[in-house]
């Protein structure tokens, strides 16, 4: 005689031997070392910083801030436009094989890009708000993908290549590219219905 089970019990029974299994090993796995920052699989460890590490700590939705004031808002945008000419300015390191340090810049700016960022995003309301949310992440995974070229791309690498055509210089021109769509539709004051 064949028993069978409802589709709910077997899933109970599997999770149950899962949690099980998972409680007897790490009873007997070694304790984390303290202090030990884990990376991003796919950002590489060089810099361990990645999507979420810019300060070396998990990102967590909301702990960004609130909404800013107009002159926070302001202030917020000029740093934003400010980014963006830096990193514009970064193609001359790019041809002049100084890969190492458009990486460096290129890391510091998306940390900032996004704490800024994000901030002004939720200063604004409604549509407005996640769409500029989106543009904004657009713009932060351009920098991501930028700053691991640097990692991985040797300084003879951009002799190479025609100027202005290595791989870090078209994601330098894709980065600028994308903070402008960032900036472009962004209002010039937050909508004063946001609580801060």
């Amino acid at each position: 005689m064949r028993i069978t089970l409802p589709r709910s019990q077997v899933f109970a029974a599997a999770a149950a031997a899962v949690a099980a299994s998972l409680s007897t090993s790490s009873q007997a796995a070694v304790p984390p070392v303290p202090g030990v920052v884990y990376c991003i699989p796919g950002v590489t460890a060089t810099r361990c910083r990645g999507t979420f590490w810019e300060t070396g700590k998990l990102y967590e939705k909301g702990q960004e801030g609130g909404a800013l004031t107009p002159v926070e808002y302001t202030a917020a945008l000029k740093r934003i436009g400010e980014l963006r000419k830096l990193i514009a300015s970064l193609g001359a390191n790019a041809e002049a094989g100084e890969i190492a340090a458009v990486g460096e810049v290129a890391a510091q700016a998306r940390a900032e890009l996004r704490q800024v960022g994000l901030r002004v995003c939720n200063s604004l309301a409604g549509d407005e708000r996640i769409d500029s949310e989106r543009r904004l992440l657009r713009a932060v995974r351009v920098l991501d993908d930028l700053d691991v070229a640097t990692l991985n791309e040797a300084p003879s690498d951009s002799a190479k290549t025609a100027p202005g055509f290595s791989q870090v210089s078209l994601l330098l021109t894709r980065t600028v590219s994308s903070l402008d769509e960032f900036t472009r539709e962004l209002p010039l004051e937050p909508d004063p219905f946001v609580d801060s």
